[in-house]
């Protein structure tokens, strides 16, 4: 009894169902209704249609056979171009080419026999123009002419004979052979009417064509012999009394007395040789009238089989269609008992097949991806009450159910373990980062130390060196930090321009040197996206430099949108194809799962942190081909990260710090600074102080000089395209502007500048300074790249990190001999006069520059 409920409750077996449905459903409509409806119906269909078709193309094709014949007859006998011929040729065109479009629709539902003679029939009816041009023109034999015409009327009769062998029907398609067979005995005797004809016209009956005639003479009697033999009635008793007529009787003794009479010819002499005579055996009128009648009587038999034949289609057609007509009401009465029975198995099973799609559906698609979702975000789900069960009994149906509560249970396991498993990837992940950008962070320092201690200037080179590569690796520290999830340390409260960011992040590229700086206009970017945005541009200056040849140059770029601001980076490398580009715009406009991206194997991380960073804030970055052959990136920055310039009492400047290279000309490696570049504004100066002539304060002077500090940092870049990395030259020096500076580390700023305390206001606003005029006076607006300052007055006081000894002028004298003379004002040097410690320096930077310059015109 329990045995029975649990079938009761699982509402019986649903392979059992199915099977009954199948089988029953499959055997009673397609055994019935394939196996005796549909062939049947097919036949009927098909002979009523060729039956129809050939009632009305076999009186056309009779005429079309006989213009052939007619042409034929005339083409042999030689009457050339006359009007005769002319109008038998037209009334041949005519008559093949209605044949031909009768016969055409009828080939596309025909077996492939049909189809290859209905093509043979095509190519040979258009050689025919060409054939007749030979004949006019003499250009062909009468046996090639002759043989020509037989091969016309061959592929006509082929072509019907073939539609009569695809009938299905057996006996219909008997009686249609038995109609080809007559038509190919009336052309057989239509040839021999032609080679006589031909031959009494020219007078001329040589033994090619005797021996030929003798062999169409007996072929055609055999022919009609057998195709009488199973003709219909009808058929028989005309070819009878054909036998028994006059007109029969006249031909068989025509051709006895030409078969016995032997080759012969014509002449007019009266001494003739064998075989030589006054006049044809028989006369062509004769021969014409005897040929033409027996050949019409012949022609009339054909048109009696294939009447014959049509009433058998039609009777087997009609039968056919009767009996396909009984298979089906018997298939259809067979298959709706049939439905009806399976509906109403079916339709229980399936409300039930239906109901489990649907749960199965909502619990997949709606309930099951948020607990994923939570799980993998890290939080705690009860799954035992939160994910439902699928009960539908115990028959397949509920196993199926169960197998999905299974699989449901698995994925929420397997969500579970990957959660964990994430979490604590990241978490070492962004441990060894941390630990990575601490310990750099302290490299930095001793390196700053260690730099400002050394007066060397080769062992400076290599700090300068050691410096930039750890600012690298910080950067790729920071790298894993962003891929892990977390903002990097680095970050500012208050608007920063955004030339000071371009240059900040051209000063962390390697090869900055390469980099031009172009056109930046004068906005302000918010403080909590200016790291990122320093960051994303140092990554896609990095890879214009790394993958563009070393002494081409990185264009840098800004300029104002309806949209925000554009910032493009373009160089002259190689670039890359329509696809690889394509796939690069696809990660940056919707950066896939850092999983994903390590799945693919890929080790090029840069632009999937650009992506990163850009959809933190919405920056647009797009690949486009460069006009100069490699790649050019388009930085899109929206307007709302950017800040009215005017607003200058919010302004914040990135810290100055000096970028490095090795200042020899022949380094094995071109990618450090050569001199000490003075990227950004110097910070904790008060902004309402007097600035010196070029914009910049003593106190910055003497906070950041070393003992080499005599000479001044060198313009990084300018909006006019000043190309970064060169010191200024030579002759400006010369001049007293920009002087030389001992090699830099690249730029850091200080920890106070990213912690959370508001950083200080800054102390001194970027002046404009046109090119050429690095000595002007100062305004009072802002310009995003600050120029060179001059010598002004040391105040070591306003520096935290401790001086180092400095030369002071006349600190040994007696103050008597302080006392200088007062000078005439033509004397009077705005710039205080020169150390030795500046010329030196002077010196030594044009050296420098003369060395450069030999060794690249080598």
């Amino acid at each position: 009894m329990r045995f029975l409920g649990d079938r009761r409750q699982g509402h019986g077996s649903i392979r059992t169902r199915l099977t009954v449905v199948v089988v029953f459903s499959a055997v009673a409509l397609m055994v019935m209704w394939v196996a005796v409806a549909l062939p049947r119906l097919y036949d009927a269909i098909y002979l009523r249609k060729v039956s129809d078709a050939m009632q009305e193309i076999v009186p056309k094709a009779v005429r079309a056979l006989g213009s052939v014949q007619a042409e034929r007859a005339q083409s042999l006998a030689g009457s050339g171009a006359g009007a005769e011929l002319a109008s038998a040729r037209n009334r041949t065109d005519q008559s093949l080419r209605e044949v031909r479009d009768l016969v055409e629709p009828l080939v596309s539902d025909a077996p492939k026999a049909v189809r290859d003679r209905h093509l043979t029939f095509v190519r040979t009816f258009g050689e025919l123009p060409a054939i007749r041009a030979q004949a006019d023109t003499k250009a062909i034999s009468r046996s090639e002419l002759y043989a020509f015409y037989n091969k016309v009327a061959d592929v006509s009769i082929a072509v019907f004979d073939s539609f009569a062998r695809a009938v299905p029907d057996q006996r219909t398609a008997l009686s249609g052979v038995e109609v080809i067979s007559l038509f190919r005995a009336a052309e057989l005797m239509s040839r021999e009417s032609a080679v006589v004809s031909g031959a009494i016209t020219t007078g001329a009956l040589n033994q090619t064509d005797h021996a030929e005639f003798v062999r169409l003479s007996g072929a055609y009697r055999q022919q009609l012999e057998l195709s009488t033999q199973n003709s219909s009635r009808d058929v028989r008793s005309a070819y009878q009394e054909l036998l028994a007529g006059v007109d029969w009787t006249r031909l068989t003794t025509a051709e006895g007395t030409l078969i016995s009479q032997g080759p012969w010819t014509v002449v007019a002499q009266r001494n003739r040789a064998e075989g030589q005579l006054a006049a044809a055996p028989v006369s062509d009128q004769e021969w014409r009238d005897v040929t033409g009648k027996v050949y019409s009587r012949l022609e009339q038999l054909g048109v009696r089989q294939f009447d014959d034949a049509a009433r058998l289609a039609d009777d087997e057609s009609s039968s056919g269609l009767l009996a396909a007509i009984i298979g089906s009401a018997v298939a259809l009465l067979v298959g709706v008992a049939t439905i009806i029975a399976a509906l109403r198995i079916m339709r229980a099973t399936a409300r039930r097949l239906t109901r489990l799609r649907y749960e199965t559906l909502e619990l997949a698609v709606e309930k099951l991806p948020p607990i994923v979702s939570r799980l993998r975000g890290g939080e705690q789900v009860d799954v035992s009450t939160e994910l439902p069960v699928l009960d539908f009994g115990k028959d397949e149906i509920g196993q199926v159910a169960r197998a999905f509560n299974a699989a449901h249970a698995t994925a929420v396991e397997a969500a579970v373990q990957e959660s964990q498993a994430r979490a604590g990837v990241r978490n070492v992940f962004l441990g060894i980062a941390h630990r990575s950008q601490a310990l750099v962070h302290r490299q930095l320092k001793i390196l700053d130390k260690l730099e400002r201690e050394q007066e060397d200037p080769q062992q400076l080179d290599d700090l300068f060196t050691l410096d930039h590569l750890a600012t690298r690796a910080r950067r790729n520290a920071e790298n894993l930090i962003i891929l892990g999830g977390q903002q990097p340390g680095r970050a500012w409260r208050k608007p920063v321009l955004l030339a000071d960011i371009l240059r900040g992040a051209v000063a962390e590229t390697t090869q900055y040197k390469r980099i031009r700086l172009q056109g930046v206009p004068r906005v302000l970017l918010v403080g909590s996206a200016v790291a990122d945005i320093m960051h994303l541009l140092a990554e896609l200056l990095d890879n214009a430099t790394s993958f563009s040849p070393p002494r081409s140059h990185v264009r840098l770029s800004g300029e104002h949108a309806a949209k925000g601001i554009v910032v493009e980076v373009e160089d002259n490398g190689l670039g890359m194809g329509d696809d690889e580009r394509d796939h690069h715009n696809m990660v940056l406009a919707d950066p896939p799962d850092f999983e994903s991206m390590a799945l693919k194997g890929d080790p090029r991380l840069g632009l999937f942190v650009v992506a990163r960073l850009a959809a933190r804030h919405g920056v647009k970055v797009e690949l486009r081909s460069s006009s100069y052959g490699g790649t050019r990136a388009i930085v899109l920055i929206p307007a709302a990260l950017l800040v009215e310039a005017e607003e200058e009492d919010t302004l914040e400047t990135l810290p100055t710090a000096p970028a490095a290279r090795t200042a020899s000309p022949d380094a094995e490696y071109d990618d450090v600074l050569p001199y000490r570049v003075s990227l950004f504004n110097p910070m904790g100066e008060a902004a309402d102080e007097p600035q010196p002539q070029g914009g910049y304060s003593a106190e910055y002077e003497d906070e950041h000089r070393t003992d080499h500090s005599t000479s001044h940092d060198t313009d990084f870049g300018s909006d006019d395209g000043t190309w970064y990395g060169e010191h200024a030259a030579s002759t400006e020096n010369l001049t007293g502007a920009p002087q030389f500076q001992p090699p830099g580390p690249e730029p850091r700023w200080p920890e106070e500048d990213m912690v959370e305390p508001e950083p200080p206001k800054p102390s001194v606003h970027p002046v404009h300074t046109p090119p050429g005029q690095i000595n002007a006076a100062p305004t009072h607006a802002a310009q995003t790249s600050p120029r060179i300052p001059p010598v002004a007055a040391q105040n070591p006081g306003t520096s935290d990190r401790p001086a180092l000894p400095r030369r002071r002028r006349q600190a040994s004298l007696a103050p008597q001999l302080r006392e200088t003379s007062p000078m005439r004002p033509e004397d009077h040097d705005p710039a205080g006069g020169r150390s030795p410690e500046e010329i030196r320096s002077i010196m030594s930077a044009f050296q420098q520059q003369s060395r450069r310059a030999r060794d690249e015109d080598q």
